[in-house]
Formats: C-alpha cells, structure tokens, sequence
C-alpha cells in the first residue's frame, strides 16, 4: 500500500531579537528579609549591583559578575519592571530657571536587543577590535580606581598603548554598542518650558531607587516594631498591603 505523501513541515518565523533575559526570570527586590541587608553604597555600585543581581537572579555572584555590563545594566531594569513598574521618576533641574521638576523614564524603552560580540573601530588608520567588559572588571577598576588608560588597553584585543585618540575611538565603540549606560534627556522645564539637554547614569540611578525603596522599607519596619514590638524578620515576612495597613492606623491614633 503506497504510503500518504508527507506533509511539508511548517517554516518557523525567524525569532526576533530580545532584550537579555536570564534565566530564571528576576523576582521583585523588596520582597524577601534579605534584601534589607544589601549594602547599596552608591560609592561601591559595582559591587551594589553584584548584590542586587545575585539576590533577584538566584544567582551567585561569580556568574552576575561573569555578565557584560550591557547586560547588567539590563538586568537591574528587568528587576525593576518585576513589581510591575511601568515607568521610573527621574528628578531633575531646570538649567535656565534652575527649579526641580520631575520627568518619567519608560523602562521598556531602556531594554533594547544585546550582544556579547566585541566592538570594531578606527583609530590612527588602523582598524583595532576590544571585548565588552565584564562586571568583575567594572568592579575592580572602582574600587582600585585603575587608570582610564589601563583599562582600555586590558579591552584590546591585541597588544597596544592606547593614545588619546584610540582612547576617544574606544569610547565612542562601547557607547554604540550600549547606548543606555549614560542615556540623553531633552525634557522641557513646567515652569518656565526652556528645553535643555541632561545626561542620565542609568545605572547610578536604579542603584539609588533601589537603596531608597530599601530605606522605606526599613523606616515602615522601625515604626511597625516600635509601637507593635514585632521582629524585623516578623514584619518584612508581611504582604505589603498589611504593612500598610498597620501603617495607616498608626496616623489615625
């Protein structure tokens, strides 16, 4: 008996690119008695970051530090988006009137397809090729505070004394490749509607909203504990609602 002809397989769609996604997903910070021991020193955001991926990830520190700082800078935007954050308040100032105002930074924006891959560039009529650093090095050159020129000859490929301009080519490579690290802000002023150009560390940034979120945190358990004599352990293990709640009665006694 002649067999049915074979159905042509269907052809797969090619798979679009995605921002970088480790696996497990990030779980929310603020959510678990360890993330109030996270030392968040904005003097030490490499190794805050390292924290901060390692608890959110379940992961260990080796492997975030193992991450390209594209990819962690991704990363802390992932954690952030976890509790269902949309957007995130950026203060900023005026610079012909001077005054605070507050814009809103859209997280999806900030999460742009990755890749591991080196970056080429021209310098001196020669074409040099340089590897993406890692988080272990990010952490390393601030706390040692390693020269800017040590470090963009460990980043080349082959062997080279970095000039100004192979300096200046270098730099301008890594912040193609990724254009988030220090992101450009054109908001116009509510007061007096002048438009100026500010520059965003986006990195610095979601360290400080993570430090700040983590101080709340701790302000809400000191009260609690103060008038309800709970333990911290007892009052960070409480859904956030009843924290609130404890919270609201307090302001009405």
């Amino acid at each position: 008996m002649p067999k049915p002809p074979s159905r042509p397989k269907p052809r797969e769609a090619p798979v679009p690119a995605q921002p970088f996604d480790a696996a497990p997903r990030p779980r929310a910070f603020g959510t678990q008695l360890a993330d109030l021991a996270l030392p968040l020193d904005a003097a030490l955001q490499a190794e805050a970051v390292d924290s901060l991926l390692s608890v959110c990830f379940n992961e260990s520190r080796t492997v975030v530090q193992l991450w390209s700082v594209a990819h962690r800078l991704d990363a802390l935007v992932a954690i952030r988006q976890a509790d269902g954050r949309i957007t995130e308040a950026v203060n900023l100032h005026c610079g012909a009137c001077r005054m605070p105002f507050e814009a809103e930074l859209d997280l999806q924006a900030c999460r742009l397809p990755l890749s591991d891959a080196g970056v080429s560039f021209e310098a001196g009529g020669r074409m040099l090729q340089a590897r993406l650093p890692t988080g272990a090095e990010q952490t390393r050159w601030q706390r040692e505070a390693t020269p800017v020129r040590s470090v963009a000859a460990s980043l080349l490929d082959a062997a080279h004394d970095p000039d100004d301009e192979t300096l200046t080519a270098l730099n301008r490579a890594l912040a193609e490749r990724d254009p988030l690290r220090e992101i450009s802000l054109r908001p116009a002023c509510p007061e007096c509607g002048a438009v100026g150009e500010q520059t965003l560390d986006l990195e610095a940034h979601l360290v400080r909203c993570f430090a700040q979120q983590q101080r709340a945190w701790l302000d809400d358990i000191a009260n609690l504990a103060e008038v309800y004599h709970w333990s911290e352990a007892e009052i960070a293990a409480m859904p956030a609602w009843r924290r609130t709640f404890y919270l609201q009665r307090l302001e009405t006694r």
